[in-house]
């Protein structure tokens, strides 16, 4: 019996060193501890949410056609009939490695009911699909619409392109594809939108500096998941020297070329020095419409936005609706 003991001892003990030696050479297992706090998201509903809603039409998981999993898309479409109605685009966020279009279906229904025709858009999540694959599927997302719009009454000659926390950065970078030559030689994905169709860009809460993320002083714990995030994303672990990484933070590649930015963070665990920084940037060659708390005011979380119910959220998605409907009409 002592034997069996003392052998079932070591069979645990060699468990649990094998499983945290997985948890050490492989990005694996931190990556699936992030992508369960990730679920459900951070969305609230305003009272006057299913008002919003019966002022939709919405079409659910729409396969676009992509090489990669999860390539499927929701199409919200407001029921107030204008001409020239802006198109959203909209990739969620997740730190490359959680998250779902989900996340962001009642902020999308809020803008749809607001006036305008949204993408929400899935891809497929690292380490399954290491970058650039985001990029391309948001890229292979759009051609699909295009080959579709008429199905679905939609004029891109009249469009944004919204992302939250890394769907931001995505987003952000896909746009510089678009309006600058060169600027992403890692990405295979090539210059076809007309830069006057692209009205504006919507950035909610995003990290625009990993390589400066990287270095932060941010606890062992912290360091260790965005050690393993960033590996399960760019596909190597000293990711931190990879040359894509400079493509990748736009504060550490300025694009010559960009469209007018809305750009928004809270000031408690969040990035909004990195917005901050990208604002003032920016905002030297394209309007921006910034929307940032000091640090003395009251907590605002990251995906603050996503709080409907409370007045933080509602005042910047009145100040969001009120660039859109500027920046559509020039």
């Amino acid at each position: 019996m002592h034997k069996l003991v003392k052998q079932a001892g070591l069979g645990a003990c060699g468990l649990i060193a094998a499983a945290a030696a997985y948890a050490f050479f492989s990005p694996r297992p931190a990556a699936w501890y992030v992508k369960q706090a990730f679920k459900g998201g951070l969305e609230t509903e305003a009272p006057d949410f299913a008002e919003a809603a019966e002022k939709t039409v919405q079409y659910h998981d729409i396969d676009y056609e992509s090489q990669y999993r999860n390539g499927r898309l929701d199409v919200i479409l407001t029921t107030k009939k204008e001409e020239k109605t802006p198109v959203v685009f909209w990739m969620h966020g997740g730190a490359y490695i959680g998250g779902d279009k989900q996340d962001a279906s009642k902020y999308t229904t809020y803008l749809a009911a607001s006036g305008y025709n949204v993408i929400n858009i899935n891809y497929e999540l690292a380490p399954a699909a290491a970058y650039p694959a985001p990029l391309i599927q948001l890229d292979e997302a759009y051609r699909f619409i295009k080959r579709h719009a008429d199905d679905y009454g939609l004029d891109l000659t009249n469009i944004f392109f919204a992302g939250d926390s890394a769907g931001a950065q995505i987003v952000s970078q896909y746009v510089a594809i678009q309006l600058n030559e060169g600027y992403s030689p890692w990405v295979p994905v090539k210059r076809h939108i007309d830069p006057l169709y692209i009205k504006g860009v919507l950035l909610f809460c995003g990290p625009f500096d990993l390589r400066q993320i990287a270095g932060a002083p941010l606890g062992w714990f912290n360091h260790f998941l965005f050690k393993r995030i960033g590996w399960a994303y760019i596909g190597t672990y000293n990711w931190e020297n990879a040359p894509a990484l400079t493509e990748i933070s736009m504060l550490q590649r300025p694009p010559e070329k960009f469209a007018p930015t809305f750009i928004t963070d809270g000031n408690k665990n969040s990035f909004d020095t990195q917005g901050r920084r990208l604002a003032a940037m920016l905002s030297r060659r394209v309007p921006v419409r910034d929307i940032f708390y000091d640090k003395d005011e009251t907590p605002v979380e990251h995906q603050y936005q996503f709080q409907m119910d409370k007045p933080a959220a509602r005042q910047t998605f009145r100040s969001l609706t009120a660039f859109i409907d500027t920046y559509s009409r020039t």
